[in-house]
Formats: C-alpha cells, sequence, structure tokens
C-alpha cells in the first residue's frame, strides 16, 4: 500500500511539473504552434526505445519529475544499479517555433531487486581458430579471456583467433548482463595451439558435380572460400560450397573450382574436376490468340520478328505485326494456330510451339451439288501380257467443278474425271467414296455410296532391304541379306530367301522375293569386317522397305550385359522436353530375352532405332522395365528424349521380363500402364496361396473402338467399350500369366499405353 501512495503523489508531482514545463515551452515557442505527438516507449531489458517523432529534433528522458537526458537518439540506457523501482518518459521537443514541446509519453517502470539472479556460464566450442557458442539468455555482451586475461568485448557469439606466435592459448568466455543479473561463471576452456611455421600445404581439389545450373561440392578441410572458374576465367568467389550458374548465351561452359584459404599456411588447391553446363537455345513462347468476329489478335511474345498464322496446320499467313483477318470467301469450320518464330539468325531463341487452337465457321447458304453413284469394275488389259485393272467410276454430277476420291476416309485424288484406276497391290481392304465439288458457286456434295475392294494375302512380294554403312566401311566385295521367319522376335530356322549385292550397291537395297501373309527378320547373313556390327529389321506386306543399320562399334558407347549400368545425362532441349541423345550401342552377345530397365531417374522416352516396334519406354507412365529379343552379335542403337533435365542410368539384363501384376486395395487404386506395340502383348504375372476373385476394369476413355482380351493360363476374357468390368477368378498357383492384346477396326500395328485396375472382391 505504501508503494501506491509514494506512486500517487509522484502522479501528481509529475502532472504539477508538466503543467509548469509546458507553461514554459508554451512562453518559448509560437503561440500558434501546434504541438509535436507525444512519443510511445517501451522498456526491455535495461533499454527504453520509441519510434521518432514526426517534425521533432530531440528528446528529454525523465526519471520521474526530473530530466535527466536530452538528445537526438530514440533509445536510452539506464545505468541505476540501486534497488528500488524507477519511474521513466520522455517529451519530443523542435526548435522550430512553429511547433510545441508534446506531452509527456506513457510511463515504464525499470525495477532494481537485492538479490540480483546469475547468469549461465557459455558452453564454448572452437573449431579451426573461431571460438562459437550459443547465446545465453539476458545477456547482453560476452568477455573473452586469454590465458586468464582479458583479450575482448563483444555482442556477437563467436570469436576469431589471430594468435600467429608459435604457443598454446587457452580461452574461456564470460556472459554479463543487465543490473537484475550478476556475470556467469567462466565456460569451459579451449586450447588453441599455434605451432612453428613448416612449408605451406596444398589445400585438396574439391570433387564437383552439377545439378540443373548448380554447382556443388564437398567443404574441403582448412579452406575459407572457393574460386569459381568458366571456361578458364575466374567469375566469381564464394564461401558456400555451391554456385548457381547464371548463363544464357548458348554454348557450352566448362566450370571448375579452386578452394582457397586465409591462412598462409595453405596455398591454392588444384582446379576441380571439370563439368560441362550447355545452354541451348529457348523456345519463345506460344501466342495467346483471341477471336474478335472475324480477326485473330494476340499480344506480341517477347522475341518473336515475325508470325506464322496455320489453317489446319497449313501455313496461310506470316505477320511481322499480331493480326490476322480470315478470309470469308471460302465456307466451313477452320482451325486456326499460331507460331511465333524468332530472328532468321538467332543462336538463343527457337520458334515457339503452337497457339491453341482457335476455330471458326463460315456459314454456306449456296445451293448444293448432287450425289453421284459409285462402282468398282476390272478391265481387260491391253496388250497380250498387260494385267487387268481395277477401276472406280461414278456418275456424273451437273454443275460439278471436279471430284474428290477418298479412300479408307483419306482423299488420295482430286480430277475432273468420272473415274480413278485403284493401284493398290498390298493385302488388305480398302473402302472408296466421291462426292462432288465447285469452283465456289455451289457447295459440295454429299458422298457417295461407299464400295470395298479386297486384295487377298496370297501372293508373293519383294521386299527391298536397303543397308546402311558407316562411311569408313571397306569398300569390294559383296553382302548377303537373307529373310526368316521369327519366334518370340527372334529368327529361327535358315533363312527363306537370301540376296546378295556387291557392297557398293548395298544403299540401293537387295529385292527379295517371298509370301506376303507373314512378317519376317531380315538380317546380313555374309560375315562383316572385324569391328562393324549390323541391326535386324522387320519387313511385311504393310512395310516391304526397311533398312539395316550397320555400326562400328569403336563410335559409340558400348552397354554391357548384367550389372554395368550406363549414365545420360539429359539437357534443355528445344521443345522444353529435353534432348534426344544417341551413341549408345549393345551388341547382344547370344540370341535371348533381354530387357532394358531404369535404376536411377525417370521421365525418359526410350526406343531403339530403326526399329520402333521393338521398343517404346515411356517411365512417366509408370513403365521403368521393357523387354526386347534380340539375336547373337545383333546391334541395337538405343536413343533417348528426356521430358526433364536429369541424370538417367540404366542396365540391360538377359531374361524374360516378368512384370508383377499391381493389385489394388480398393476401387480406383492399383492403376496399371501397359503398352501394346502393334500385335505384341503385355505380360504381367501373379502368384496366389489361395484361389482369389479380382475385378478387372479397363479405363475405356483408352479403348475407343478397339476391343481388349486378357488370357489367363490359355483361358481369354474379352472387353470392349460397353464390357469393361469383369470379375474372373484366379486360381492359385506359381506365375500365373496375364497377357493383354488389343485389337479393333483401327490399324493394329497402333502403339497405345492403356491403364487398368484389378482389385480383389471384399
Amino acid at each position: 500500500m505504501r508503494r501506491k501512495v509514494i506512486i500517487s503523489a509522484i502522479v501528481i508531482i509529475l502532472i504539477f511539473c508538466i503543467g509548469a514545463i509546458i507553461s514554459a515551452c508554451d512562453n518559448t515557442k509560437g503561440k500558434n504552434g501546434a504541438e509535436l505527438p507525444a512519443p510511445v516507449i517501451a522498456l526491455q531489458e535495461n533499454t527504453i526505445s520509441w519510434n521518432a517523432v514526426p517534425n521533432a529534433d530531440g528528446y528529454e528522458v525523465y526519471e520521474g519529475a526530473e530530466m535527466v537526458s536530452a538528445q537526438t537518439q530514440t533509445t536510452y540506457t539506464i545505468s541505476k544499479t540501486e534497488a528500488g523501482e524507477y519511474t521513466y518518459s520522455v517529451k519530443a521537443t523542435c526548435k522550430d517555433n512553429n511547433y510545441k514541446t508534446s506531452a509527456f509519453s506513457n510511463e515504464v517502470v525499470y525495477e532494481v531487486t537485492e538479490n540480483h539472479a546469475q547468469l549461465a556460464a557459455p558452453v564454448i566450442s572452437l573449431a579451426e581458430n573461431v571460438i562459437s557458442w550459443n547465446a545465453v539468455p539476458h545477456a547482453n555482451i560476452y568477455v573473452i579471456y586469454e590465458n586468464d586475461a582479458e583479450v575482448g568485448r563483444q555482442l556477437t557469439t563467436s570469436y576469431t583467433i589471430n594468435r600467429v606466435e608459435e604457443g598454446e592459448y587457452t580461452y574461456s568466455v564470460v556472459a554479463a548482463g543487465t543490473a537484475n543479473y550478476a556475470q556467469s561463471e567462466h565456460s569451459n576452456k579451449v586450447t588453441y595451439v599455434v605451432e612453428a611455421l613448416g612449408e605451406p600445404t596444398q589445400l585438396a581439389a574439391p570433387e564437383v558435380s552439377l545439378a540443373g545450373n548448380v554447382l556443388s561440392w564437398e567443404a574441403v578441410p582448412h579452406a575459407s572460400g572457393y574460386i569459381v572458374y568458366e571456361n578458364g576465367d575466374m567469375v566469381t568467389r564464394v564461401t558456400q560450397t555451391s554456385f548457381a550458374i547464371a548463363q544464357e548465351n548458348v554454348g557450352e561452359y566448362t566450370y571448375t573450382v579452386c578452394a582457397s584459404s586465409s591462412n598462409a599456411q595453405y596455398l591454392l588447391s588444384e582446379p576441380s574436376n571439370a563439368v560441362v553446363y550447355t545452354v541451348l537455345p529457348r523456345p519463345l513462347a506460344a501466342p495467346v490468340v483471341v477471336r474478335q468476329g472475324y480477326l485473330l489478335t494476340w499480344e506480341e511474345v517477347e522475341h518473336a520478328a515475325y508470325y506464322i498464322v496455320y489453317e489446319s496446320g497449313i501455313a496461310v499467313f506470316r505477320a511481322t505485326i499480331p493480326g490476322y483477318s480470315i478470309p470469308q470467301e471460302n465456307y466451313g469450320t477452320f482451325s486456326f494456330t499460331v507460331i511465333a518464330y524468332p530472328e532468321e539468325d538467332s543462336e538463343n531463341y527457337l520458334p515457339g510451339e503452337p497457339s491453341a487452337a482457335v476455330e471458326i465457321t463460315v456459314s454456306d447458304d449456296r445451293e448444293q451439288l448432287g450425289t453421284p453413284v459409285a462402282q468398282i469394275e476390272t478391265r481387260a488389259g491391253t496388250g497380250e501380257e498387260a494385267a487387268d485393272i481395277t477401276v472406280l467410276t461414278w456418275t456424273e454430277v451437273t454443275n460439278a467443278y471436279g471430284y474428290e476420291v477418298y479412300e479408307n476416309d483419306r482423299r488420295v485424288r482430286t480430277t475432273s474425271d468420272t473415274e480413278y484406276v485403284i493401284s493398290q497391290v498390298m493385302p488388305g481392304t480398302y473402302r472408296y467414296k466421291v462426292r462432288a465439288i465447285s469452283d465456289g458457286e455451289y457447295k459440295a456434295g454429299d458422298f457417295s455410296n461407299e464400295e470395298s475392294y479386297v486384295i487377298a494375302a496370297d501372293i508373293n512380294f519383294t521386299f527391298t532391304v536397303i543397308i546402311n554403312l558407316p562411311s569408313d566401311y571397306p569398300t569390294g566385295g559383296q553382302i548377303s541379306v537373307g529373310l526368316f521367319n521369327q519366334q518370340r522376335n527372334l529368327p529361327i530356322g535358315n533363312a527363306v530367301r537370301t540376296a546378295t549385292i556387291p557392297i557398293a550397291m548395298a544403299s540401293d537395297g537387295a529385292r527379295i522375293s517371298a509370301l506376303n501373309d507373314k512378317t519376317y527378320i531380315a538380317k546380313i547373313t555374309s560375315a562383316l569386317t572385324a569391328g562393324y556390327y549390323a541391326s535386324e529389321v522387320r519387313v511385311s506386306a504393310e512395310n516391304p522397305s526397311a533398312t539395316i543399320n550397320v555400326y562400328k562399334r569403336s563410335d559409340y558407347g558400348v552397354v554391357a550385359l548384367g550389372n554395368n549400368s550406363f549414365t545420360v545425362v539429359n539437357g534443355d532441349g528445344p521443345t522444353g522436353n529435353g534432348v534426344t541423345q544417341t551413341g549408345y550401342l549393345f551388341v547382344a552377345p547370344e540370341a535371348a530375352q533381354y530387357y532394358i530397365a531404369i535404376v536411377e531417374g525417370d521421365d525418359m522416352n526410350l526406343w531403339f532405332v530403326g526399329d520402333t516396334e521393338k521398343c517404346v519406354l515411356e517411365p512417366w507412365q509408370g513403365l521403368r522395365q521393357y523387354a526386347f529379343a534380340a539375336d547373337k552379335d545383333e546391334a541395337i542403337e538405343i536413343s533417348f528424349a528426356g521430358h526433364s533435365v536429369g541424370t538417367f542410368t540404366y542396365r540391360v539384363v538377359k531374361g524374360e521380363l516378368k512384370e508383377q501384376l499391381l493389385i489394388g486395395k480398393g476401387y480406383g487404386q492399383g492403376a496399371v500402364n501397359v503398352v501394346v506395340d502393334g500385335e505384341k502383348s503385355a505380360v504381367r504375372y501373379l502368384t496366389l496361396a489361395e484361389d482369389t476373385v479380382f475385378t478387372f476394369m479397363f479405363g475405356t476413355g483408352n479403348l475407343g473402338m478397339r476391343y481388349v482380351t486378357i488370357t489367363i493360363n490359355g483361358v481369354n476374357y474379352y472387353f470392349d467399350g460397353l464390357n469393361n468390368t469383369q470379375n474372373i477368378r484366379i486360381a492359385a498357383g506359381t506365375d500365373i500369366a496375364i497377357r493383354i492384346t488389343v485389337s479393333g477396326v483401327y490399324d493394329s500395328t497402333l502403339s497405345m499405353n492403356m491403364a487398368f485396375y484389378v482389385y480383389p472382391i471384399v
């Protein structure tokens, strides 16, 4: 209670004094001057602080009613040590008569107690020549002792030893605080030894790696910094162990790093290993096209010199200023895209991606032409040995300017005649239809009836096998090519047919006749010069011409069989999807099944050059392995293209790939992606301890008009767009093979990626 009375008395005295002071200020300031705002003060430890008051050029600090400081700073340190409570306030002042001294700020109370708590002692450690410790609560200064003698006071929590004279030096640290806390005991002690100077030691060279555009390395002992070099020229000094490359000009840049030290006892290191950073041309941004009536507009694309407007993929206009007016003399629905192009000689930029397509329909109210009637007829050839010909004919349409002929829904001829000679010789079914067209006065007519023409698959056909030899392959002599039947994608038995040609005519191709009702493997049967290896190719009536590549092994990175992995480094490509890399050669040591597997990395496409039916690996869709067959000494050039920048590691393993079937835990889980290439089948394996009923569901969005068959231990189950889910009981056993195949009205050689779900019925 006594303390409250004292405070009240102080408040009364302060109010009296404040009134007197204000009166005095009013006598010295302009009568019409504005009063300065009162400061708002805060107390932290033994320091009072406040924000600067606008138009003030000084401050008066009061302890009770007594002014203890007139200053320009916005902080005040209390130095009281005698026990008790002390009240502080602040006024803002100004020498300009246009402003009056402010009222008193709020008050803060600073208390000094009789019993001072002792600060905790720091715990110090020594690394190289630096002593460090964690901050001590309530400490605001640290006293450093060397051999028990004070050598410094500081606010920071580390101390650098600068001793160079030979000897041992013992250090400790004491924490000190405000009047409320007694200083700590001495910390633990650490000893720093300066040995007699000998010959300087060279620092170890860093080991540098590159990830994206960032160089990084492990810290080098005794190094205090690092020097980064680009193409042999110093670009910067850093203290950290990484450096972000900012180079944007197209080209290859070699980087090395040297370790350095501020200690004369350590010499600059040798350069690190060199890493190469490649800057490739960057594609321009795709324009954002907006339609306004019959006008297409878009904002300018940075670094673009001109723009090409495409109508259904065909270039129709070149613009240097954004904008294109769509002609209205043609009728129908049209799709437009725009691509931005850089200067012709630009090294840093490439054409951009096409814009999003913009469609526009120009209405057609013209009179429509009539519909022709079509038929297919066979006519006898002229001359004794001339073969018969097959002709598509149709009736004439009044006012028609000409006719468009379509084969399997693809336009193959525009003619003014009323007949078309069918020149197809490949086995298969061909559908034909015709429509009449005008020169602009009339609208095109409807399609005629559709007629089919079938070519049987029981005739001989001549296949052409071209041989692509390296430029330094020895000239002279002959080379033989054979067609082989196949089993499990490997040639079997003796050659069905063989052709021998001079090496000088290899690029013209060997021509071999055989039945066209099957697919053959074509390969070189004669001996090749040592150090050269050949690929194999497939020919059929659908693909009667193919190329065999001959490789010189020393020109490629050789892929070894087994656990010997090889690494592909993928950089930024012109389309943003990475660089296509070739030059990896696998030579099969024997005729067998193999598979290539990703050891580390993702998002890379892989294929075998010259044989796209053999391998299409797309790990971004969940496929990390792909099986293939290779004949003895068959050479396979492997190519990679990345969806992202990075390092990818692969290995080639002998053996038939057995990918386990993924089982979901519930509906919508356990999606499995399979790639079906042409007539090849995707196979998954499963081993069950007991009979189980599973639900198989295929994504109908991927099926279209195709049909899916899964074969489980010889039993076929059929799926299509209307019947895409079945419950199937799978018996227990070892390596139950589940084979997935695709067929349909479309080209059966189409490579597709298909998702399905498998989950047990609970």
